[in-house]
């Protein structure tokens, strides 16, 4: 899978956002809020690029990535596991 959108967000994110979506490796702690729909968290702890950035975010994971991967911490959780399973039978 290549992720469409990377433009949007931050290029220091690109490899965190894909590991995250593919392979589902837990991501850094403004990634973690971002993906559990934890803005005003996140944007506590964004960088400056990353604050900047945050309209974008919000329209990168609503456009480019699963649904299924973002959301509530209990989803996010749920991808991560599923993620681990797949790569753990390959």
């Amino acid at each position: 899978m290549s992720l469409r959108g990377l433009d949007l967000i931050p290029e220091h994110m690109h490899s965190s956002i894909t590991l995250y979506v593919e392979q589902g490796i837990e991501p850094g702690r403004f990634l973690m809020l971002m993906l559990e729909h934890r803005i005003y968290e996140a944007a506590g702890m964004a960088d400056a690029e990353n604050l900047q950035a945050l309209p974008n975010w919000i329209i990168f994971m609503h456009n480019y990535i699963p649904a299924a991967c973002h959301g509530s911490p209990v989803v996010v959780q749920a991808w991560m596991k599923s993620r681990r399973k797949m790569r753990n039978s390959a």
